[in-house]
């Protein structure tokens, strides 16, 4: 199978994973925001404002619960955990890659431990410390300001709206978070495998392959262009994206560069050759 054919058919089954977890979004948004709006209901009013009291300070140090419990409910926790799950698909894509450009039968048992640490690590950044630090404690500290500055409850509403509700024309800052997360994880999960197979094969270039279109970064354009990087050749590739590109990840390296390649939500695949 041509290599282009199966950088297709990964980047397909990547598509039609995301879009299975976004499909039931909404009714995760909804039950999300009903939840919240409804806690902050019960804070004490004064002249139409939230008052700034102890009640609403207990209120907002219970949020991460209240957000944890409506995730759960919601069925958001099932679902992430449902996405991760089925990383271990793209095993036999990697397979093919291998295949095709350098003729090794990877032994799928090899990578066993490097697959379920991917998986741990992208199912907490969906569903534990990451949303904790990215979406939890954030809209907290918009809420707490609100208070302060003597906001009322349709003020609140529209944080809560802001971060929670997706509409026709912008996604949610939950919703981007995720979908920036869920796509990040299962690349960086690929990524991670072609980086074992590397090592333990000693394959020393990398095969930067992937369409490009109008918003590609210069990085990454760059690369495509070239083809195949040496693996001597890679601190000096990232030390140019680094000054003239955009977007790349802190800490990537040339030992990581399979995982994190041109950056966050990065589409292009890393493949080590020959």
């Amino acid at each position: 199978m041509a290599i282009d054919n199966i950088i297709d058919n990964i980047n397909e089954f990547k598509d039609a994973l995301e879009s299975g977890l976004l499909l039931k979004f909404t009714a995760v948004e909804k039950k999300l925001f009903d939840d919240l709006l409804k806690a902050l209901k019960n804070a004490n009013f004064l002249s139409g404002k939230i008052a700034n009291d102890e009640l609403i300070k207990k209120i907002l140090k219970q949020l991460p619960l209240i957000i944890q419990e409506s995730l759960v409910k919601s069925k958001y926790t099932t679902m992430a955990t449902d996405y991760v799950l089925n990383f271990d698909k793209i095993n036999k894509f990697v397979a093919e890659t291998q295949k095709d450009l350098n003729n090794i039968n990877v032994p799928m048992a090899s990578i066993k431990g490097t697959q379920k640490a991917e998986i741990n690590m992208t199912l907490e950044r969906m569903t534990g410390a990451g949303v904790d630090a990215n979406f939890v404690l954030p809209l907290k500290e918009s809420l707490y300001r609100h208070v302060v500055a003597g906001g009322n409850i349709s003020g609140a509403e529209e944080i809560l709206s802001t971060y929670i509700l997706s509409n026709k024309d912008e996604l949610s800052k939950l919703q981007r978070y995720v979908s920036q997360v869920a796509r990040d994880g299962i690349n960086q999960y690929e990524g991670a495998i072609q980086n074992k197979i590397a090592q333990d094969y000693e394959l020393d270039k990398i095969a930067y392959v992937g369409s490009l279109v109008r918003d590609s970064r210069p990085q990454c354009r760059k690369w495509v262009k070239m083809g195949t990087i040496d693996a001597n050749k890679l601190k000096k590739e990232i030390n140019w994206a680094n000054n003239y590109g955009q977007g790349m990840i802190p800490g990537t390296t040339p030992e990581n560069f399979m995982i994190f390649r041109g950056g966050y939500n990065c589409h292009h695949n890393a493949i080590p050759t020959l």
